[in-house]
């Protein structure tokens, strides 16, 4: 695996954009999936409790329910975010690298992993998401959550093929829902960012992964859908 030395200016602009916003919000982002989160204000408080801690909680359950039996398996968070996931993986006896391209959230991933007592079994990486895993041994499995928000519709396709091409089995991806309330203020606070944001139907997901000989297994998240590609 190979860390990106990529000037930011190299990159394209949503990238870049992408890598700013994660960098500046990593600790509100990591604050999340705690009882402390930082909210900011009653409406930011009401909103948390209401949409995105239910959310997230569903993400994280359906995203173990479908990885099953993780034990001595080497799983890769592409998008890692602030460790979660991985730290999770390494308590259910499994080993987890994580990857994310913005370094305060790398930073934050080796403090939560040391605090949880499991940072002998994840490998934390900054690196460019375009470059994934450059190994010749997949892993084996791969989970993306909280990514395809941020990827262009023309590049999705290749994403997720690349995706595919870095694990051995499974690959578990969470995909904002396109026809759900939150979308559209999710999309207006995201415009006040400069963000793009991107959101799927099943239809679009399913034709993402059309005649790759991956299968689907959906599980519905509310706001998202958490879903399995695997190999008939």
């Amino acid at each position: 695996m190979k860390r990106n030395n990529t000037p930011a200016g190299e990159r394209n602009g949503q990238e870049t954009q992408v890598k700013d916003y994660f960098e500046e919000i990593a600790r509100t982002f990591d604050s999340y999936y705690r009882d402390d989160a930082d909210t900011h204000g009653l409406v930011g408080k009401l909103a948390h409790r209401i949409f995105r801690k239910p959310a997230l909680a569903c993400r994280f359950d359906a995203t173990f329910r479908l990885l099953k039996d993780i034990r001595d398996k080497h799983i890769l968070d592409v998008g890692c975010g602030s460790g979660i996931y991985c730290i999770e993986i390494a308590r259910r006896g499994g080993r987890a690298t994580g990857v994310d391209i913005a370094g305060e959230m790398i930073e934050l991933s080796r403090e939560n992993a040391g605090r949880a007592g499991v940072a002998d079994r994840c490998t934390f990486v900054q690196m460019d998401l375009s470059e994934f895993c450059e190994s010749s041994t997949p892993f084996d499995a791969l989970i993306a959550i909280g990514l395809f928000d941020y990827i262009s519709p023309e590049k999705q396709r290749g994403v997720l093929e690349r995706l595919f091409a870095a694990s051995a089995k499974d690959v578990v991806v969470a995909f904002p829902k396109k026809w759900v309330p939150g979308a559209l203020v999710r999309k207006l606070w995201f415009l006040t960012k400069k963000l793009d944001v991107y959101y799927f139907t099943r239809r679009r997901i399913r034709g993402l992964h059309q005649n790759t000989g991956y299968a689907a297994e959906f599980i519905n998240c509310g706001p998202l859908w958490c879903v399995r590609f695997y190999r008939d």
